[in-house]
C-alpha cells in the first residue's frame, strides 16, 4: 500500500490586511483562513524534507512519500498571495473550484483560473454551489453539483 499524503487548504490572508477580502464570508470563514507567512514557514519546512512535489503533479507511484497541496474554492488568496510561495518553492497544487463562486468578489476570476492552470497547477471540481450540507441531496442533485 502506498501512502500518500495531502494537506488542504482554503483561503490566505497577510498580516495587517483585511481577512475578510478573499473566498467566503460566514461567520466561521475565518477558521480556514491562514497567514501567508505561516504557509510558506509549512512549505519551507517540507522542501527541506524534500516532501515537495516539484515541477508537475502526475497521479503515478511517483507521488510515494511526497505531499499533495490542495486548495478548496477559488478565495482570490489562492491567486493573490498563494501562488507567489508555490512558484518560490517549485511546487504544483491542486485548485479544487466552486464553479458559482468564479468572478465573484472575493473569488478567483476566469482569467485568475487559467493562468494557474497554465503555470501547471491541476484543477478540479468542488462543486457547482457549494452546499451547507450536500449529504442532505438527491443523488440527482449531487449530480449535478459534481457535473
Amino acid at each position: 500500500m502506498k501512502n500518500i499524503i495531502c494537506l488542504t487548504y482554503h483561503d490566505f490572508y497577510s498580516q495587517g490586511s483585511n481577512s475578510s477580502i478573499s473566498g467566503n464570508l460566514t461567520n466561521s470563514s475565518h477558521l480556514y483562513k491562514m497567514d501567508i507567512n505561516m504557509f510558506d514557514r509549512q512549505l519551507n519546512l517540507l522542501n527541506k524534507n524534500n516532501l515537495l512535489i516539484k515541477n508537475s503533479i502526475q497521479l503515478d507511484n511517483n507521488l510515494r512519500n511526497k505531499v499533495i497541496l490542495t486548495f478548496d474554492d477559488g478565495g482570490s488568496s489562492s491567486y493573490h498571495l498563494c501562488l507567489k510561495i508555490l512558484e518560490k518553492y517549485n511546487t504544483k497544487g491542486i485548485f479544487f473550484i466552486t464553479a458559482s463562486f468564479l468572478n465573484k468578489e472575493g473569488f478567483l476570476t476566469s482569467e485568475e483560473l487559467l493562468e494557474i492552470s497554465n503555470k501547471g497547477h491541476l484543477i478540479g471540481n468542488h462543486s457547482f454551489s457549494h452546499p451547507k450540507n450536500i449529504s442532505s441531496l438527491s443523488f440527482n442533485q449531487i449530480k449535478q453539483e459534481w457535473a
